[in-house]
C-alpha cells in the first residue's frame, strides 16, 4: 500500500506544473455521497424537463488571514459565476447570487490554508439556502492528490471548496466540484488513486475491476456501462488518462479487455483533462444532477424567487470623473457611469500608492453615487461594474485616474446658522433655485457654486440678517449634481442640487 501511494504522488507530482485539474474528492467521497442521498426521496413537484430551468442560490465565502489581508476580489467572484453559468447554460442550470452581493468574509489563517482540516468551523459558516462555495488560498495536505488538489465537494458538510487562483484564472474547477455536489462520479471512476499506466496495466486492458477496488471497468461496447466506473453509458470509458497527459489531447491507442479502442471524452466535465476549450455535460450527466436536484434533501435550494437574468452590455462607459480631474474636495467626490439598468452597480475606488486603501461601494436602482470617505491629496483610480444576481458576464470599466484636492466640506452645523435650504430642488434646466438661510444673527456669508467634478462654477459674497433670507443662485444650464458650499467665519456646510432636464 505505502509503494502504491509513492506511485501516486510520483504521477500527481510530475503533473503540477502542466496545472492538470485535479480534484480531492475521492472514491469514498463520491460513494459516501451515493449513500447519502439514497436515504432521501424524490420530491415529484421538482421533477423537471430537460428544457426547464433551474435557479440555483449561490454563497461565496471569501476567506482571508487573521488581519483580512488575501482572499479573491468581488471581481474575481463575479467572473467565476459567469464561468458557472457559461457551464452550465446548454441545461438550463442557473446560478445566481443568493442575497445579491452579499458575499461572506472570513478570517481565519486555518481554513485559508487547511480547509479540510477546519470543516467543523467552516459548516458554522454555511447559508443553509444555497451552495456555499468556500474560496481558499491552498486545500492542503490531506486527501486525494495532496499538494495539487485544486478544488473538492466535502459530502459530509455538503459544501464546495476551491482554491482562489482556479477562481482567478477562471478556469472550470468549480463546474467540475459543482458537479459533484449534483451527485455526479468522475469519468473514470475507480480509477482515481491508480491512474492508467500500460506498464502496469497491459493493452489491451485486462483489468475487470479498477486497481485496489471492486468497481467494474467500463467496457467500449456498453456491455457494462449502468453497472461500471460513471454509471452513465454516454460517458465512454476513460482510466484517469487525463491525468498522465498535458492538456485536452489524447493520440494513444490503449484497448480495453475485448481489444476495442478506447476514445475518452477529454472534454467531459467530469474526466482529468485540461484546458478544453469546451468543457460539457452529457445527457445522462444532466439527468443525474436534475435527479439530484428533485432529491427531498435538496429541498434547501428550492424557493418561488426568480434570480434577474437579463443580458447586460460586456462593457461599460464611465462618465465621471474623467481621466486626471482633479477634485477640490476631497470628502464629496460624485461618480456617474452610463446608465446600463442593471440591478447593481460595483464602484470601486483604489488609492493609486497604496492597494489597501480601497473603497467598494454597491450601488441598486441608480447609475450615480456620492462617496464621502476619501483622503486628500490623493491619486485614486476608478472602476464600475453592471451586473444582476443571476447574470455577472460583464467587463469592469477601464480605470480612471482621478486626483483629490485638500478641502473638506464640513457637513457640521455652522453657529450663527438655524437651518439652509434649497428649492426648488431638484430643479430645471435654466430655472432659478433659491438659497434660504435662517440666521440667529448677522453674519458675512460666502456661497460657492461647484459642479460634480468640484470645479467652481461662481462665488458670491452676501451679508444675512438675522431671520429668514433668500438668496437666488445662478441658473444651471446642464442636468446633473451640483455642489453648494456654505462659509462663514465660524465654519462651513455643503448642499447638493439636482437640475434635471
Amino acid at each position: 500500500m505505502k509503494l502504491k501511494f509513492l506511485i501516486v504522488l510520483a504521477l500527481l507530482t510530475n503533473y503540477i506544473n502542466a496545472q492538470v485539474h485535479v480534484c480531492g474528492v475521492s472514491i469514498s467521497d463520491q460513494t459516501h455521497a451515493e449513500e447519502i442521498f439514497a436515504r432521501g426521496k424524490i420530491d415529484k413537484s421538482y421533477v423537471t424537463q430537460r428544457g426547464d430551468k433551474l435557479y440555483i442560490p449561490v454563497k461565496f465565502h471569501i476567506v482571508t488571514d487573521n488581519n483580512g489581508k488575501g482572499g479573491p476580489s468581488y471581481q474575481t467572484l463575479l467572473n467565476q459565476l459567469a464561468r458557472l453559468n457559461n457551464d452550465y447554460s446548454t441545461f438550463n442550470f442557473v446560478f445566481y447570487l443568493k442575497d445579491n452581493y452579499n458575499f461572506n468574509v472570513i478570517k481565519n489563517n486555518n481554513i485559508l490554508t487547511l480547509p479540510r482540516d477546519n470543516e467543523d468551523l467552516m459548516e458554522t459558516y454555511k447559508d443553509n439556502k444555497a451552495v456555499n462555495v468556500f474560496v481558499v488560498k491552498t486545500i492542503g495536505s490531506s486527501g486525494v492528490g495532496s499538494g495539487i488538489v485544486l478544488g473538492y465537494y466535502s459530502p459530509s458538510k455538503d459544501f464546495l471548496v476551491i482554491q482562489e487562483a482556479e477562481a482567478v484564472n477562471q478556469t472550470n474547477t468549480l463546474s467540475h466540484e459543482a458537479g459533484h455536489f449534483f451527485n455526479l462520479r468522475h469519468t473514470f471512476f475507480g480509477w482515481e488513486a491508480n491512474p492508467y499506466d500500460e506498464k502496469e496495466h497491459g493493452n489491451p486492458c485486462v483489468y475487470t475491476v479498477a486497481p485496489g477496488t471492486n468497481i467494474q471497468v467500463e467496457k467500449v461496447n456498453k456491455s457494462n456501462c449502468k453497472v461500471a466506473a460513471d454509471l452513465l453509458c454516454d460517458t465512454p470509458p476513460d482510466f484517469n488518462f487525463g491525468l498522465t497527459v498535458n492538456g485536452c489531447v489524447w493520440s494513444k491507442t490503449i484497448r480495453d479487455v475485448n481489444g476495442d479502442t478506447i476514445v475518452p471524452m477529454k472534454n467531459n466535465q467530469m474526466s482529468y483533462f485540461s484546458d478544453c476549450p469546451d468543457f460539457t455535460f452529457t445527457a445522462d450527466q444532466e439527468t443525474r444532477m436534475r435527479s439530484n436536484y428533485a432529491n427531498t434533501l435538496r429541498n434547501y435550494l428550492k424557493s418561488s424567487y426568480i434570480p434577474v437574468t437579463d443580458t447586460l452590455p460586456m462593457e461599460l462607459t464611465t462618465v465621471t470623473p474623467i481621466k486626471n480631474q482633479k477634485f477640490d474636495v476631497y470628502t464629496s467626490a460624485y461618480f456617474e457611469w452610463a446608465d446600463q439598468k442593471a440591478s447593481t452597480y460595483i464602484l470601486e475606488i483604489k488609492n493609486t500608492s497604496n492597494p489597501l486603501e480601497t473603497y467598494t461601494f454597491w450601488v441598486q436602482g441608480a447609475n450615480s453615487y456620492t462617496v464621502t470617505s476619501l483622503l486628500p491629496n490623493k491619486n485614486y483610480f476608478w472602476t464600475v461594474r453592471a451586473f444582476h444576481d443571476g447574470y455577472t458576464n460583464t467587463l469592469t470599466s477601464t480605470a480612471v485616474l482621478f486626483k483629490t484636492g485638500n478641502l473638506m466640506v464640513n457637513t457640521n452645523d455652522i453657529p450663527g446658522i438655524e437651518s439652509i435650504e434649497v428649492y426648488p430642488n431638484p430643479v430645471q434646466q435654466n430655472q432659478v433655485s433659491n438659497l434660504v438661510i435662517q440666521a440667529t444673527n448677522n453674519d458675512d456669508v460666502t456661497i460657492t457654486l461647484m459642479d460634480a467634478t468640484s470645479k467652481i462654477l461662481s462665488t458670491k459674497s452676501v451679508k444675512v440678517s438675522q431671520g429668514k433670507n433668500q438668496i437666488a443662485l445662478d441658473q444651471l444650464s446642464a442636468s446633473g449634481v451640483y455642489l453648494i458650499k456654505i462659509d462663514t467665519n465660524k465654519g462651513s456646510i455643503s448642499k447638493k442640487i439636482f437640475v434635471q432636464q
